[in-house]
């Protein structure tokens, strides 16, 4: 496992877990990656070995646009600020998945926007936003429990894809510490 606090330039590798702050990695003005990087700072996060799913936090600027044209499932967390998707605003917490296929999505940000993207060339739309886009204001939404073996009072969480299955896990599956990343 990796010590250092920052991440590697191109985001670190999912398949070699590694702890860092997100907030000590430097921004980037051209950040290598899909287009709705352009014309925004971005901070990549994390990527496939492949390259062909990566996620990054992005700080968008006040009059930004951009149109996400379907080339791959996109999926976009509001941390600060807001975002418009077509036509529909987002503030914090607000939430949109774009899947692979659907047709060409307005994006913009009239004041700026600081957002969390997660995008992948293999993540079947139609799996996890069998409806097309799929937008959510997380606040919104009912805490579902999630049963752990070998967790004395299990979790709540808040599914974002629809539908969000979370497959049941053995015991001898466990990890011996729980965290998140």
């Amino acid at each position: 496992m990796t010590t250092s606090t920052t991440l590697p330039r191109d985001g670190a590798s999912r398949a070699e877990p590694a702890w860092a702050n997100i907030w000590e990695s430097p921004w980037q003005e051209s950040a290598a990656g899909p287009a709705i990087l352009r014309g925004a700072e971005a901070r990549p996060i994390s990527r496939e070995a492949d390259g062909r799913g990566r996620s990054y936090t992005l700080r968008v600027p006040p009059g930004w646009t951009h149109v996400e044209s379907g080339d791959a499932t996109v999926e976009i967390f509001v941390i600060e600020g807001g975002l418009d998707v077509a036509g529909t605003t987002l503030r914090v917490y607000g939430f949109a998945g774009i899947p692979r296929g659907h047709e060409p999505v307005k994006l913009s940000s009239p004041k700026g926007a600081h957002l969390i993207v997660w995008h992948s060339l293999d993540l079947r739309g139609e799996d996890v936003y069998p409806g097309g886009l799929t937008l959510r204001r997380t606040w919104e939404e009912h805490w579902q429990q999630y049963e752990l073996p070998g967790l004395r009072h299990g979790m709540l969480y808040k599914g974002l894809r629809d539908p969000d299955i979370v497959p049941a896990r053995s015991t001898a599956a466990l990890p011996v510490s729980y965290g998140s990343t």
